[in-house]
């Protein structure tokens, strides 16, 4: 392991112990890696959306809940523009020093996704990477988002499912079973019983895509799913011939008769983990010719 990467995962386990006290080092979370991996996985989606749909060499790139600035340094590293937003002063200190790591300039900004103190029509891309299940005002997010965006401006968006069958047998943030179908007093509580953090517990709300259509519709946008469930019946066959676990293998059975029976709908609803969305800002002249 370089000294960069030593020295920038030393700055983030001090971040991590000072917003969640010292039992994160004993958690699921971290023992399993995911305070590394997460960043880079969901980056990695991120770019290869963008890569097949939109060239960011040039564009005035917005990330939003920007976090240790994975994406934002590695879409500066392609050409883009990138105002790197992000709520918590921790997180934009991580992002400069992976910056100044990368050897590249970053433009960083604290402030609330709900409320973006940019002026209409200014950016040619938003990235919004697992973000919205975290804000309150999940409609007024996507509105912001819609107002900073110029016509025909493109949209990335990734966010877990409600409804899937893996993320209601453990909960994506804090790796705990049925978290999320818990009332929200409650469920912080749950948290803080199971995972004794010492800071106030996000009260993460995760949408449904019937959610997730609905405000697409209201803010004028047009998004398209990536992810497709074309391989998935292959893909659960192979994992039923190859798990030894007797429960999973009973789960993964439900899952192939409900994909062979109820095909995309049921892949949509109940598999998948999260959804991808790319799509464009509709323009005020096509909004017209929409609704005359």
């Amino acid at each position: 392991m370089s000294a960069k990467r030593e020295a920038f995962r030393s700055k983030l386990r001090e971040a991590l112990v000072e917003e969640c006290g010292p039992s994160i080092l004993e958690s699921p979370c971290y023992l399993k890696g995911l305070c590394w991996n997460l960043d880079k996985s969901r980056c990695r989606c991120a770019m290869e959306s963008l890569r097949q749909f939109v060239k960011v060499q040039g564009k005035f790139t917005l990330d939003l809940g920007c976090g240790t600035g994975m994406t934002s340094v590695e879409l500066v590293g392609r050409g883009a523009e990138v105002v790197s937003l992000d709520i918590s002063k921790r997180w934009l200190k991580l992002a400069r020093l992976r910056f100044d790591l990368a050897g590249l300039k970053g433009h960083l900004v604290l402030a609330d996704a709900q409320y973006l103190p940019f002026k209409r029509y200014c950016f040619d891309i938003a990235i919004c990477d697992n973000v919205i299940e975290h804000v309150p005002k999940q409609q007024a997010l996507l509105r912001e988002i819609c107002r900073v965006l110029k016509d025909s401006g493109f949209l990335y968006l990734a966010t877990p499912s409600k409804t899937s069958i893996r993320n209601i047998l453990r909960d994506p943030h804090y790796l705990l079973p049925a978290y999320d179908v818990l009332p929200q007093n409650f469920a912080q509580k749950y948290v803080h019983a199971i995972r004794k953090f010492h800071h106030p517990v996000d009260a993460v709300r995760l949408l449904s895509y019937k959610q997730l259509r609905k405000m697409e519709h209201e803010e004028r946008m047009s998004l398209q799913m990536i992810s497709s469930p074309t391989n998935f019946k292959l893909v659960v066959e192979k994992q039923i011939q190859t798990t030894h676990n007797p429960i999973k293998k009973v789960i993964l059975r439900l899952l192939h008769w409900g994909a062979t029976k109820l095909g995309k709908a049921f892949f949509i609803l109940f598999y998948m983990d999260g959804w991808d969305f790319v799509g464009t800002k509709i323009s005020h002249r096509e909004a017209k010719e929409e609704t005359g």
